[in-house]
């Protein structure tokens, strides 16, 4: 006899996790695996005058980045606007980030 399946874990991701970076309010995770499992970068609002947020709740934004898993990511926090680099195998994104959205916005990929 096979134990019911009670769908998704409280707290889970669809996609595995292989960086991460926080700015602000929102938490940014990279990550996905090819095949059956998108490669993408989910942006999370996680306030910190928040102390009893369970679980992270729907993604505020998502960038596909198509065949290359984000690897490394770094915050450049300082200067007017927020920074994001993004390291995809051989390839460098910059994006900027809305501090009030949480969207990115890619300047550029090399």
């Amino acid at each position: 006899m096979k134990p019911k399946s009670k769908g998704k874990r409280p707290n889970t991701l669809n996609i595995p996790i292989y960086s991460m970076e926080v700015f602000g309010d929102y938490v940014f995770l990279g990550g996905g695996g090819g095949y059956e499992i998108s490669n993408l970068i989910q942006v999370f609002k996680y306030p910190a005058k928040m102390v009893d947020v369970p679980v992270l709740d729907k993604p505020v934004f998502e960038y596909k980045s198509d065949k290359k898993v984000a690897n490394f990511m770094r915050m450049a926090k300082e200067g007017t606007t927020p920074i994001l680099a993004v390291s995809m195998g051989e390839m460098v994104a910059l994006f900027k980030i809305d501090a009030k959205s949480g969207e990115m916005i890619k300047t550029f990929e090399k």
